[in-house]
């Protein structure tokens, strides 16, 4: 462009870049500064604009007339503040014959009153010509997948090493979605990753980023489900219930060599999601061509023991029978004497003699259910009562410190009763007790000198209100007759 001016020049007053007017003004042709290159095949192309603001700023100083130094500068500084663009509009898939227009953006009152100079026009237009074909690049054509391990559980990865260098240089690749393992038939899509310029100026195009490959040549595995056969047991009560697995009726592979491991084992209640995975040695399940179907998979807590809330339903015969027959051996017992501390036989007689229980009857007369309010707090989540009447025949064994004229061997009949109880009754499933989670039965006797005098006073339902009275702030309660 420079050599163009300065012959422009030496021609003189009618000269072809820059030219004057009557007036003076110096007329600047803007395609003597500026020139658009179109890059890329035909059909593809598009246009870049390149500006020589050296050639400007010289043609703008030329047409000055005796400028100073620092009126140099400022024609300087003014040239390289026009801006020079080409439209985007419509800039892109440039075919032969195709135009660009490029624009150019000034304030043509200060050039022409500070510098004397104005454009010839303020819009140029540039046609695309010798524009070459494009050739069509199938970046996939020696792009290759790599496949190890066994179906269903193959692995894979990309190569390029056959791929040419256009496509080397160019282009890079990965897979869309990628599965972590493939089987033979599945479909894995590969994109290729590139600069459409970098390519087009190359002379090529991409017509597709994507492409389908259908997995092939995996040697065929054996497919486990490691979770076939396998049970899941529960011990302990809901809402602390631990599951435990049991593989006796898993295959082979999965007893010796897989284990499982229970996520959120400890506190299971019936309902929740018990999480289950596996863990093993992935190396040796690829050299023997061994995949699994999954690898975790979550149940469902049945079955698991829960606290007894209500009696209603429950079948309580067998802790019914165990209870009645603590309370008879106790009875029974050579070591049980009536004598001293609570159990005196002088609530009876009025005296301190010790009688032994010769023989008694048992009849339940309530039942008593306290389960507690602070389940999370408290070791006592329920407790189960049946309280007795007890009938027996008492034989004077000694004498006391006291006027009792009855003789060694003297038997009276008496009237008492006998509770037993324990603590956090569990029920299974089908609504039998858990006697594996029961706690150890206990027992207490009522003498009706604890009430009064009289024997006829002190009855079952007493001793329930005094239970309820006493565990109010800790349980709720409920009592009904015993059947």
């Amino acid at each position: 462009m420079k050599s163009l001016k300065k012959a422009a020049a030496a021609i003189g007053a009618a000269g072809v870049c820059l030219a004057l007017t009557a007036c003076g003004t110096a007329r600047i042709d803007p395609k003597e500064v500026c020139e658009v290159d179109f890059v890329g095949a035909n059909g593809y192309a598009h246009a870049v604009l390149e500006v020589d603001y050296d050639d400007l700023e010289d043609y703008i100083i030329d047409g000055m007339k005796d400028p100073t130094k620092s009126e140099r500068q400022d024609a300087s500084e003014f040239a390289r503040s026009i801006k020079f663009e080409i439209s985007e509009d419509g800039n892109k898939n440039l075919s032969n014959g195709d135009e660009v227009e490029v624009t150019i953006d000034y304030d043509a009152d200060d050039a022409l009153e500070d510098f004397g100079f104005a454009f010839k026009s303020e819009t140029m237009k540039f046609k695309a010509e010798d524009l070459e074909d494009a050739q069509i690049l199938d970046p996939f054509e020696d792009l290759e997948i790599v496949y190890s391990g066994f179906s269903p559980k193959g692995q894979y990865s990309l190569s390029t090493s056959k791929c040419d260098n256009l496509v080397l240089y160019n282009c890079s690749f990965e897979f869309v979605d990628a599965p972590e393992r493939v089987a033979n038939g599945d479909t894995l899509t590969v994109r290729v990753n590139y600069s459409e310029e970098s390519i087009l100026e190359e002379g090529y195009v991409i017509e597709s980023d994507t492409k389908d490959f259908v997995v092939s040549g995996l040697e065929e595995g054996k497919l486990i489900d490691p979770f076939a056969g396998l049970v899941i047991e529960y011990t302990g009560i809901a809402p602390y219930a631990e599951a435990h697995i049991d593989t006796t009726g898993c295959d082979d592979y999965i007893k010796n060599n897989v284990e499982f491991r229970i996520e959120n084992n400890g506190k299971i209640s019936n309902g929740e999601v018990v999480a289950v995975s596996i863990r093993y040695d992935e190396t040796k399940a690829n050299q023997n061509g061994i995949a699994f179907t999954e690898e975790e998979k979550s149940f469902t807590a049945e079955g698991v023991p829960v606290y007894m809330s209500s009696t209603e339903g429950v079948d309580l015969s067998s802790v019914n029978s165990d209870y009645l027959d603590y309370v008879t051996q106790k009875l029974s017992s050579d070591s049980w004497y009536v004598g001293n501390n609570s159990k005196n036989i002088s609530y009876l007689t009025g005296c301190d003699c010790k009688y032994y229980i010769k023989e008694f009857k048992i009849t339940p007369q309530k039942i008593m259910l306290l389960n507690t309010k602070n389940p999370k707090d408290s070791n006592t989540q329920n407790r189960y009562v049946i309280v007795y009447k007890a009938e027996g025949t008492f034989e004077k064994t000694k004498d006391g410190w006291c006027d009792c004229t009855n003789s060694i061997g003297y038997a009276c009949k008496a009237s008492f009763y006998v509770q037993c109880y324990a603590n956090n009754i569990a029920v299974n499933a089908d609504n039998t007790v858990n006697k594996e989670n029961m706690g150890r039965l206990g027992y207490d006797i009522y003498w009706p000198k604890d009430y009064s005098y009289d024997a006829n006073k002190l009855n079952a339902d007493m001793i329930c209100d005094m239970w309820k009275s006493q565990n109010a702030a800790d349980f709720n309660f409920s009592s009904a007759d015993a059947k």
